[in-house]
C-alpha cells in the first residue's frame, strides 16, 4: 500500500508507483470526486486519457474536408440557418392571421 502526507497547504504527492501504474504525467488534470457509502467516505481520482484527447485532434478538419472544404461547409451552414430562420418567421406570421 502506498501512502502520502497532506501538507498544511492541502497539497499531497501521488506516490511514484501509482503515477507510473496510472500513466500520469506532469501537468495532467485530475478530477476528484468525494463519495460516501454506508458511512464510509472515499475519494475517486480520475485523469483524462491522453489517447482520447489525441484521438479528437483534427476532427473538425476531417469534417470540413468531407463537406467540400471550410468555406463551402460554412456557406452551406449559413444558408441552412437563414432558411430555418425565414421558415420560423413565416410560420409565426401565418399563425397570427
Amino acid at each position: 500500500m502506498n501512502t502520502s502526507v497532506l501538507s498544511s497547504q492541502g497539497q499531497t504527492t501521488i506516490p511514484a508507483p501509482v503515477r507510473k501504474y496510472l500513466g500520469l504525467e506532469p501537468n495532467q488534470e485530475l478530477t476528484w470526486k468525494v463519495s460516501e457509502n454506508a458511512g464510509v467516505k472515499y475519494v475517486t481520482v480520475s485523469a483524462a486519457s491522453k489517447a482520447i484527447i489525441h484521438s479528437l485532434r483534427g476532427v473538425a478538419k476531417q469534417e470540413y474536408k468531407k463537406h467540400g472544404g471550410g468555406k463551402k461547409y460554412l456557406e452551406k451552414e449559413r444558408t441552412q440557418q437563414k432558411e430555418n430562420s425565414l421558415l420560423s418567421v413565416l410560420h409565426y406570421s401565418s399563425q397570427n392571421f
